[in-house]
Formats: C-alpha cells, sequence, structure tokens
C-alpha cells in the first residue's frame, strides 16, 4: 500500500486516519474520563481531533484535484490556478 500516490495522501491512508481520529476521540472520552488521568485524555481527543481532520482534508483534496503533497511545485501551482473554462 502506496503512501502517498498522485501528490496526495491514498485514499486508504486517508480513511485510516480518519477511523484511527475518531476512535481516540472515543476512546479518550470513554476511558479516561476520571479525574486522575486529565491529561491522557485531552492528548488523546487533541490527537484524534488532529489525525481525523487531517484525513478527512486530504480525502476533500482528492475529491477536488489538490496536491499538498506533491514533489514537483511548478506543476503543483498549475493546479492551483483558475482555468479560463471554469469562469
Amino acid at each position: 500500500m502506496k503512501i502517498l500516490e498522485d501528490g496526495n495522501l491514498s485514499k486508504p491512508v486517508c480513511d485510516i486516519f480518519i477511523i484511527f481520529g475518531i476512535a481516540l476521540i472515543w476512546g479518550g472520552a470513554y476511558l479516561f474520563n476520571n479525574d486522575l488521568s486529565n491529561i491522557i485524555l485531552w492528548l488523546c481527543v487533541s490527537l484524534g481531533a488532529v489525525l481525523a481532520s487531517m484525513g478527512g482534508w486530504c480525502s476533500f483534496a482528492n475529491r477536488v484535484g489538490i496536491k499538498p503533497f506533491g514533489t514537483n511545485w511548478k506543476n503543483i501551482r498549475k493546479t492551483y490556478e483558475k482555468k479560463d473554462d471554469d469562469a
């Protein structure tokens, strides 16, 4: 399984990020909800939110056709330009 595919994260990697992020949020809120592990709760929820949002952002970039992780900057910049027929 490739991690990067056509200048973006591959679809399975995006899905894994979203699922793992939601699992971290839920697991942190469900398992670490007492006063002794308040730091662990916030770490799990914060890391889960970052992973889930990164997976969602990369899925959206795949759908729109943006290449945020490419290596050829001149060609990547062309994907952000507005085309004449898009009006």
